[in-house]
């Protein structure tokens, strides 16, 4: 008998016998860990459990909410005469919340009497079904709020020559008026007027987060640099088209002969995804470390919960987790003229 028709079995007869739970465990733990490994957004900010003892009621709902604290502001120090005492500056932090919410995937069902017809392991055909709903339930929302954050301010107009020069040839977020995107589409539509993917144009983009936002005299400026760079495995293809003179002679050989399985570029950590609806072609996301960045808390992990009425097998998994961005800053995005849809 193969493996997979043993696991079957044993998957069956802990049915058969009203173990339940232990089929809960070994499906529990198989998911758990494949879930984690292929989230792109547990890869940008890995989960951190939280208990109801680590959040605080609030009077708009009865739902989990996490409170994080927000590093505090300050000016820097200035020189001032002898005999000078400084002036005051009461300490007062800021908090942003983590809504927690319920994810869970369609609930499978399947008559008992025709799994034992499989050749192959029928948790697997559950996990993939169940991971990518999974995935999508997380990763859609997580990358709608970054471009949100990224997104201009809708009241301007960025044909007006006096809107480019107060944002440096780019567009302002209109959450924090910072530029965070730089588009080489256009020569016009970044500092450098650059156009095309280049080792010019990616190292350029990446100075989107070092440069320094905010009036010194009020607090000290906000400077980040890029931790995890996110695009879609047709744009990271284009690495494979630089010279040996921009990336070197033997990751350009081994690009030619094995592909893209290289995840670093120019010092940078590079994730890549087939996922390109939602990292579209010639987008580039650049996003800060994670505690530079937001929480991602999660108060149950995915676990599946399985019935077993009469001959009929239900299963599906659900999970209760928040992701709150505290720093918007944290995020930049590049786009190049490649590949668009």
């Amino acid at each position: 008998m193969s493996n997979s028709a043993v696991l079957n079995s044993q998957f069956l007869a802990k049915i058969a016998a009203g173990d339940i739970k232990g089929a809960q465990e070994a499906s529990t733990d198989f998911t758990r860990l494949t879930l984690r490994e292929e989230g792109l957004l547990r890869k940008i900010l890995p989960p951190r459990k939280v208990t109801w003892a680590d959040c605080t009621k609030q009077l708009d709902t009865d739902h989990p909410v996490l409170v994080v604290e927000k590093e505090v502001s300050q000016p820097l120090s200035v020189s001032v005469p002898f005999g000078s005492l400084p002036a005051n500056q009461y300490i007062r932090g800021s908090r942003y919340r983590v809504d927690m919410a319920r994810t869970h995937t369609r609930n499978f069902t399947k008559d008992k009497s025709e799994l034992g017809g499989y050749d192959y392991d029928i948790r697997e055909v559950f996990k993939d079904n169940a991971i990518k709903d999974h995935m999508t339930a997380e990763d859609v929302p997580f990358f709608r709020l970054v471009n949100d954050i990224i997104a201009a301010d809708p009241t301007k107009d960025p044909s007006d020559p006096l809107y480019q020069a107060a944002t440096q040839a780019g567009v302002t977020s209109a959450m924090t008026g910072k530029v965070q995107m730089y588009d080489f589409t256009a020569a016009n539509k970044n500092p450098y007027g650059l156009v095309g993917f280049s080792k010019e144009s990616v190292i350029s983009s990446l100075t989107i987060m070092s440069r320094g936002y905010g009036d010194p005299t009020k607090s000290t400026p906000i400077r980040l640099v890029p931790d995890l760079i996110v695009m879609n495995v047709n744009t990271g293809l284009e690495f494979a088209k630089l010279l040996p003179t921009d990336i070197g002679r033997p990751l350009a050989e081994k690009m030619a002969s094995e592909g893209l399985t290289v995840d670093t570029f120019f010092g940078k950590r590079f994730l890549f995804t087939i996922k390109d609806d939602l990292v579209k072609d010639g987008e580039m996301y650049q996003f800060a470390k994670p505690q530079f960045l937001g929480v991602f808390a999660e108060m149950e992990e995915p676990t599946l919960f399985l019935e077993d009425r009469a001959f009929m097998l239900e299963y599906f998994i659900y999970s209760m987790q928040g992701c709150s961005i505290g720093n918007a800053f944290g995020l930049a995005k590049a786009i190049f003229p490649i590949l668009k849809n």
